[in-house]
């Protein structure tokens, strides 16, 4: 019974996630899209196996056994999706809305955390391994921000942000 209610999460989370980023993402934005995406995947990754390294975390059910230990759905798709949605409402709002966008989005990530620990057996934290989670990221959030529009603040003439602002 358990490994249909991991494969239901990994169907459910995708498929939300699929049509969220379908409904944010235009033809005009897929570049900083896939930037933001793919700078969300590298740190993700990189804290995930020190997690697991360090066994704060363990993922007991794996896509790929075989070739890591850590849970492959949730760290290049799950958490680089919600970065990439954090960064296209970043841009559309001010300051304090900024501050309650990232509060958002870390309170929706910590609530899917503790229901995947829960409920599946997809990964388990050391209990206090969870605010260590938060803790790298909230600062992931705006960093992927900062990154995308400094990767794309030189290419402005050809399509890009410029002060904040989309074409």
């Amino acid at each position: 019974m358990r490994l249909d209610i991991n494969f239901l999460w990994y169907l459910v989370t995708c498929i939300v996630f699929f049509i969220l980023l379908m409904m944010n993402i235009t033809r005009h934005t897929l570049r900083e899209a896939i930037v933001c995406f793919l700078v969300a995947q590298v740190v993700t990754w990189f804290f995930s196996t020190i997690f697991v390294e360090l066994y704060w975390e363990t993922c007991p059910v794996r896509l790929f056994p075989n070739a890591t230990r850590t849970d492959f759905i949730g760290d290049y798709f799950t958490t680089p999706s919600i970065c990439t949605l954090f960064y296209f409402q970043y841009i559309k709002h001010q300051k304090l809305r900024r501050i309650l966008d990232i509060a958002l989005f870390a309170l929706a990530d910590a609530i899917m955390i503790v229901l995947k620990n829960a409920y599946t057996d997809l990964r388990h934290y050391v209990p206090w391994a969870i605010p260590l989670h938060l803790l790298v990221f909230i600062p992931l959030l705006p960093c992927s921000v900062w990154f995308t529009r400094w990767f794309f603040k030189q290419s402005y003439p050809y399509g890009g942000i410029k002060d904040g602002t989309r074409n």
